[in-house]
């Protein structure tokens, strides 16, 4: 069986960070779903410029909402 992760990763000036995994295999992964474990994931919403996710509509629609959140995310 084929498992969907979801990498949380933080970059900075001095290193790269590994955050956590998320195994999201047996969640319906909607925009709804998505927003919310990324929006999860913003602290210190001023540092954050940028958001990479995966091209797949329903992740686009939850970036969508999430640069409507946070206006300082590219």
């Amino acid at each position: 069986m084929q498992k969907d992760i979801v990498n949380f990763l933080a970059n900075s000036p001095e290193v790269p960070v590994f955050i956590k995994s998320t195994d999201v295999s047996e969640v319906m992964k909607n925009a709804n779903f998505l927003f919310e474990v990324l929006n999860e994931m913003v602290v210190g919403k001023e540092n954050v410029v940028q958001v990479v996710i995966d091209n797949a509509s329903n992740y686009i629609e939850a970036g969508r909402k999430l640069r409507i959140r946070f206006s300082s995310l590219s």
